[in-house]
């Protein structure tokens, strides 16, 4: 997450917001749940059995590689080569920024409008949605735990905590994973009847992953809870998006709330 990510975001939502407030977008199905609260995203309390099961298995897979982030970085490290670097740099972080997987969902969104594709205008505005608001709870747990980044301290067992409000020691979790697998989320769960989209989606979010640890920005651990947070907003996003509406307008913004 950076600011050239929250510009394009921005210019994003702006172009959407011209498209309601001309008129061209009608039917406000296409915005039912653009906007709810990160408590209304968590709700540990409506969890079934496999929801916590789920859970448990995310963090024993998340401490084991914790346990293991040294040699993980060393793994990366040796095979790391000049090719790998301008690979990374060009094709897998950028997914990662918001430069391919924000232009992805307007061109998707572009593509659904000029086809009166309903379900894809709705997933990529689902999509954008689940990217800021996984960015959002990125940044305040990057604050909560200051973990030093590889490239900071080569111990991966420092935490130093809420100290302060800056962009140093932020690696935990990434930020670049945990919003390419909450749009890639988005996109899977909302066309699960055809594999080949979430198999697609979470290759490319799975690259940016990867990416952040040959660069020697993050240790596994944070790509792993990442994109774990991802996944879970993305998904729940999907399942839940019905009740707030936000609707941008010529003279303001409509809101409608529905109690079911």
């Amino acid at each position: 997450m950076n600011f050239c990510s929250l510009k394009l975001g921005m210019a994003i939502l702006s172009l959407l917001s011209a498209f309601v407030s001309s008129g061209q977008i009608v039917d406000t199905s296409y915005w039912q749940g653009w906007y709810e609260t990160p408590a209304d995203v968590v709700r540990v309390d409506k969890w079934n059995e496999t929801g916590w099961w789920t859970a448990a298995g995310v963090m024993s897979t998340g401490l084991v590689i914790y346990s293991q982030d040294a040699q993980i970085r060393q793994s990366f490290q040796s095979w790391r080569t000049d090719g790998s670097d301008q690979f990374s740099r060009y094709v897998a972080e950028p997914i990662g920024s918001g430069l391919y997987s924000l232009g992805g969902t307007a061109i998707a969104f572009g593509v659904g409008y000029f086809t009166d594709d309903a379900k894809l205008q709705r997933t990529s505005l689902q999509a954008f949605k689940a990217f800021v608001l996984t960015g959002g709870a990125t940044v305040l747990l990057k604050q909560l735990t200051h973990r030093p980044r590889p490239y900071e301290s080569d111990d991966p067992y420092t935490w130093l905590g809420p100290y302060a409000i800056t962009g140093d020691n932020d690696a935990f979790p990434s930020g670049h994973t945990s919003t390419a697998f909450a749009v890639a989320s988005v996109f899977a769960h909302s066309y699960r009847e055809q594999p080949w989209v979430g198999v697609s989606v979470y290759s490319l979010a799975t690259l940016a992953g990867l990416s952040r640890i040959h660069d020697d920005v993050h240790w596994g651990s944070d790509v792993f809870f990442g994109a774990a947070l991802g996944w879970y907003v993305g998904r729940t996003i999907v399942q839940n998006d019905r009740k707030l509406w936000v609707l941008p307008t010529g003279n303001g913004v409509y809101l409608s709330y529905s109690f079911d």
